[in-house]
């Protein structure tokens, strides 16, 4: 069987008449129980065939929020804002310390993309050694406190298990830096919205950049899924439909 997105979790019969299951979409976490695997279905994914496009896209994402591309989008064409001075408020990825929440295959693809940027890179993934950490040349956090605490730039890459459900809310959000920039390229279910909102809602007034998250407005409002939002002077890339982990 060949299946992708929007099918359901396998029964436990199924072996009795599957011997093998190809999914196109990613992890098999929810779809196939571990029993099933153990009773002999061989089962395949995508693995990694993906990460390293994904990785580009949040490079893509931190880019353009850094240099306020949506915003100069409509300044430069309707005000005229290339005209006018300095704008401190457009930033460099270069030398910055970049974040990762997460070090699986789409985040070890961030890394070797970063490296012309001469970034600092420190991440947060419990279950990564530390021979993988020294071979990439990151920095383990300790702890998810210590990790947005001290990122100019932090990615979202945490997969959506169960455990990880609104992981990433208000207490972690407050502790980015001035100026920081939040992409989150894993699950929409790993961040609680309505915190973020919240921790957005002091500069909602003084912003252009400001879009509310899509669960927060009804469907008839909604808008294209991927948003800046300010949090005190630093600024999110959310991608609530964003890709899970490309590891299995």
């Amino acid at each position: 069987m060949i299946c992708a997105w929007e099918t359901p979790t396998f029964p436990a019969e199924a072996t009795s008449h599957l011997k093998y299951v190809n999914y196109l979409c990613g992890s098999i976490r929810t779809l196939i129980p571990r029993d099933l695997i153990k009773n002999g279905l061989i089962v395949t994914n995508w693995g990694a065939i993906v990460s390293n496009t994904v990785a580009e896209c949040a490079l893509l994402m931190i880019l353009a929020t850094l240099r306020r591309v949506s915003n100069w989008q409509l300044a430069i064409h309707t005000r005229g804002e290339w005209k006018v001075g300095r704008h401190p408020d457009t930033l460099s990825l270069f030398h910055r310390r970049v974040g990762l929440h997460g070090l699986g295959a789409i985040g070890r693809d961030l890394v070797k993309l970063l490296e012309p940027f001469n970034v600092e890179i420190s991440a947060y993934s419990p279950s990564v050694p530390d021979a993988m950490y020294k071979e990439l040349g990151v920095h383990r956090a300790e702890t998810l406190e210590e990790l947005f605490s001290t990122s100019d730039v932090l990615v979202e890459l945490a997969p959506g298990k169960p455990d990880n459900y609104h992981l990433v809310g208000e207490e972690l959000l407050i502790l980015l830096p001035e100026q920081a920039v939040f992409v989150n390229v894993g699950r929409g279910m790993v961040v609680d919205e309505e915190a973020l909102i919240r921790v957005s809602r002091p500069r909602r007034a003084q912003s252009p950049q400001f879009r509310p998250p899509r669960s927060s407005v009804p469907s008839e409002t909604r808008i294209p899924p991927t948003r800046i939002l300010p949090i005190r002077s630093a600024r999110l890339m959310h991608t609530p439909d964003s890709w899970e982990s490309a590891a299995m």
